[in-house]
């Protein structure tokens, strides 16, 4: 008889249960997709940092080639007028 109690406010409380379950496991996926939404932002942001510091590297290159360019033309100018 114990047993059958027990099993009927276990089964009976079952439903009042159900409503929060149902609450926590709808709070729980969207908690699950903000999740991912924001591991996917973070990999952009990630792969966009990556993109700007190639073009920034990029640049640098192109003005330290600018630089030994107007050097240089600098100094075969002088050669020339010392002739």
């Amino acid at each position: 008889m114990k047993i059958a109690k027990k099993s009927f406010f276990f089964f009976s409380s079952s439903d009042e249960l159900k409503e929060e379950y149902n609450a926590s496991k709808v709070e729980m996926d969207k908690v699950n997709e903000h999740t991912l939404q924001t591991i996917q932002k973070r990999k952009s942001m990630q792969i966009e940092k990556k993109q700007f510091l190639g073009q920034k590297e990029e640049v640098e290159r192109f003005e330290r080639l600018r630089e030994e360019k107007v050097y240089y033309a600098r100094s075969e100018k002088k050669k020339n007028n010392k002739m």
